[in-house]
């Protein structure tokens, strides 16, 4: 008869997390001080991807049981998906100090490295874990991705080596890291080898800094989609277009791919400042009674204004159902609502009692609007009297499409055709970090 672990531990591999946690329930209620049975609810948790929960279970298995090598690893793992990397990379080596030739603590030690950009220790921990026995493709990615951060070749292009390049991920790095290097040769003899996934290709040269070639494979992949709405549009913004119309299928489908690691990625290697700001600032808006939250993603927002608002009223909207999934479990919000914001309808659909916000967030929210000045202005005409909007920007050509996808808008320009207002606060300062490069953000606080 198998051991209530060993149990658990099969349901937990079939994907009845349903069951898992039922039972996981009862021994708790039987035994409150079983570390093993909070290890495991943290990581019926984790595959739940409610990571507060499994980060709090795995806590409490902690303090019963310090020496949990396993434990501290998937706390790890979940610290870094909380987007909190370099707790993350304290309880890996942590993990590693107990149990030193476990390769997938090294991987997790890796992963929070890369989400802190420190890719000579991202280098090292997935060599080591690959001199271990960990899996050689995904050593071999991470290694040539670390290398190829510091420029360094000749040991990017070594990694890459022993893979396959019919394997997509790794013919993709293969040609990020020779268009990266200059690797003519590389790049001649790789492209040979694709048929298809040019789209894909491209998207990894925009995140590399790889305009250029990007704009190229965009134009390749629509010869044969010439349907392709998203690529279009993306193939627009690597050549500077003025913003004609929004893509909702396009950031529907960017955000629903993201969701699972949005807060990991956002806050790890994108250093996004947003919750840091709002944290910083809610406290001078007393009193804060109904928050819509549009763009709402996985409700990073919703930390810091439940922290100083613990009575709020919080509503969330967004494209993405995904995103809306992953805000749904952090339980914050009394209502989420999927839809496009510059739906005419918007203000009519919602009931009675979600109505009448006296602060609204748009954080991030109008790099995806073209017209958002007209827009704005009409919104802002629709709420009370005194409504507060806290609004970043990404400050540049008015109305113009970023390289990323991202449309850019010009602070005076949007505010000069806003109706009567005034503004609390305009402030000039970081965003977040793209490419290794900071991103200035305009962040604006206004009052209807």
């Amino acid at each position: 008869m198998l051991d209530r672990s060993t149990e658990i531990l099969t349901l937990i591999q079939q994907g009845r997390l349903s069951p898992a946690l039922a039972r996981l329930k009862l021994w708790l209620k039987k035994d409150p001080g079983s570390a093993p049975a909070w290890h495991l609810l943290g990581v019926v948790q984790l595959h739940r991807h409610d990571y507060n929960a499994a980060e709090a279970a795995l806590q409490q298995a902690l303090q019963i049981r310090p020496e949990d090598a396993y434990a501290r690893n998937n706390r790890s793992l979940v610290l870094l998906r909380l987007g909190r990397a370099e707790e993350s990379r304290r309880e890996a080596q942590a993990a590693i100090a107990r149990q030193a030739n476990e390769p997938g603590f090294l991987a997790n030690l890796g992963y929070a490295c890369e989400a802190l950009r420190d890719y000579v220790a991202m280098a090292d921990a997935f060599e080591r874990a690959l001199a271990l026995g960990a899996d050689l493709k995904e050593c071999g990615l991470a290694i040539a991705k670390a290398r190829r951060q510091l420029q360094h070749w000749a040991e990017a292009r070594a990694a890459l080596a022993p893979l396959s390049l019919t394997d997509p991920d790794v013919l993709t790095e293969t040609l990020v890291l020779a268009h990266s290097s200059g690797d003519r040769a590389t790049i001649a003899r790789t492209e040979a080898r694709c048929e298809g996934g040019w789209d894909t290709i491209a998207g990894a040269l925009v995140k590399a800094g790889q305009f250029e070639p990007a704009e190229d494979y965009y134009q390749r992949h629509l010869q044969c989609h010439p349907g392709d709405a998203s690529a279009r549009y993306l193939l627009e913004a690597l050549t500077g277009r003025v913003a004609r119309e929004a893509n909702a299928a396009y950031v529907s489908a960017v955000f629903d791919d993201a969701a699972e690691q949005f807060d990991q990625h956002l806050l790890g290697p994108l250093d996004y400042q947003a919750p840091a700001w709002l944290t910083r600032h809610l406290p001078k808006w007393a009193p804060v009674n109904r928050v819509w939250d549009f763009g709402c993603g996985t409700g990073l927002a919703a930390g810091p204004i439940k922290q100083f608002y613990p009575e709020a009223d919080l509503i969330g909207f967004d494209l993405s159902a995904a995103m809306l999934e992953q805000a749904g479990q952090k339980g914050q919000y009394r209502a989420l609502h999927q839809l496009d914001i510059r739906d005419p309808h918007l203000f009519d659909v919602l009931p009675a009692d979600q109505q009448a916000p006296d602060l609204v967030l748009l954080m991030d929210v109008l790099i995806y609007v073209p017209d958002a000045s007209r827009w704005l202005a009409n919104a802002m005409t629709l709420m009370p009297k005194d409504c507060r909007w806290v609004i970043t920007l990404e400050q540049g050509h008015h109305e113009r499409i970023h390289k990323q996808g991202r449309i850019q808008h010009d602070g005076d320009e949007l505010m000069a055709a806003l109706p009567p207002h005034r503004c609390l606060y305009d402030e000039t300062a970081p965003l977040r970090v793209e490419a290794g490069k900071t991103v200035t953000g305009r962040w604006l606080v206004l009052v209807s």
